[in-house]
């Protein structure tokens, strides 16, 4: 007599299921931070693309009228009140006007890392400034004179003088920045923070409500300096004073010269 011998069942145990779904997470969750981080570093080089695009239009703005966009409002010389209005036919806005009225973001004035275009016609980018009489900051000169690039050479030279970073936001305004963030073509306001006791810091809720240099980017804060050169600036690196000087928030009298 033939003995049938039983087929043996082909299976997973739960145990080697549980195993399988255990290793699955873990290489999804590996994933997904490797897939953050990659989204990140990609928003940063858009940020800096940002700034830098600025900078040359801020050059490209001298060359065209003999001085650099100033946040003093005055009719002599041609300033708004606001550099990226400005600037705004530099950057390919060609209708300015139409462009402010129609309530839609800019990207170039937008870091994608806190937002996209459609949270409307804010400004990410400012400059620290000081309520000291003898001080003065390159976009907003107590003098009301526009700066020159001749005028920063003589000084402390473009390559040192820092003209735009990030205006703090806090992450729960990231989609709603207007309790945050100014329009970029705000001419009343201007784009300026208080640069009181603070240095470069990160994003956060609890952000000084006057304002600050603020970056959403982990541990860098993206600067546009005179020269239009950008550099990712460690948020720990300079020191409160460090900042003031380099901002020209000093108590120092920069002697700039008579608008031509």
């Amino acid at each position: 007599m033939k003995m049938v011998q039983a087929r043996k069942r082909k299976g997973f145990t739960l145990i080697e299921l549980l195993v399988v779904i255990a290793i699955i997470a873990v290489l999804a969750t590996m994933t997904m931070g490797a897939v953050q981080r990659a989204r990140e570093a990609a928003n940063r080089i858009v940020c800096v693309n940002n700034l830098r695009q600025m900078g040359i239009a801020m050059h490209t703005y001298h060359d065209s009228v003999g001085y650099l966009p100033c946040e003093v409002a005055n009719k002599q010389n041609g300033s708004s009140g606001s550099f990226a209005y400005d600037i705004a036919t530099f950057v390919e806005i060609n209708d300015r006007d139409a462009a402010a009225s129609s309530g839609v973001g800019q990207k170039i004035f937008l870091c994608p890392s806190r937002h996209g275009a459609v949270v409307g016609d804010f400004c990410d980018y400012g400059y620290m400034h000081t309520d000291d009489a003898k001080a003065d900051t390159v976009l907003k000169p107590k003098s009301g004179k526009p700066y020159t690039l001749g005028a920063l050479t003589n000084l402390d030279g473009t390559t040192n003088s820092l003209l735009l970073s990030h205006r703090g936001c806090k992450p729960e305004d990231y989609n709603d920045p207007q309790n945050s963030l100014m329009k970029w073509h705000d001419k009343s306001k201007g784009h300026a923070v208080s640069s009181s006791g603070s240095s470069f810091l990160q994003d956060s809720d609890t952000l000084p409500s006057q304002g600050s240099i603020a970056s959403p980017h982990p541990n860098v804060v993206p600067t546009l300096f005179g020269d239009a050169h950008v550099a990712n600036m460690n948020i720990s690196v300079w020191s409160a004073q460090d900042a003031k000087f380099a901002w020209g928030c000093t108590d120092k009298n920069v002697g700039l010269p008579a608008f031509p």
